[in-house]
């Protein structure tokens, strides 16, 4: 039997793909690689009793390629407030 994962899992999972040092050339790869594994992972997410309606369509915009890049940046700041409150 497979855990089930949350939405706010999977945003959880985007925001830290999204948090990857770039200091290189090879580092730039290995961000995209845990970006897609991460989106990935959150086609598979459910909503559970804590998770907020706009977390669904948070993904559902982030799995679309024809997302534009400023609002793909919106939604990521709106994940990035939402696990980084204070800073």
């Amino acid at each position: 039997m497979t855990d089930t994962l949350s939405l706010r899992e999977a945003l959880r999972g985007i925001w830290q793909a999204d948090k990857y040092p770039i200091r290189g050339n090879e580092d730039w790869r290995e961000a995209k690689r845990l970006d897609a594994e991460a989106l990935a992972r959150a086609e598979e997410a459910v909503m559970t009793p804590g998770d907020r309606p706009e977390f669904a369509d948070w993904i559902a915009a982030l799995r679309d390629p024809n997302l534009a890049g400023d609002e793909r940046d919106e939604i990521i700041y709106a994940i990035h407030d939402l696990f980084e409150p204070d800073e």
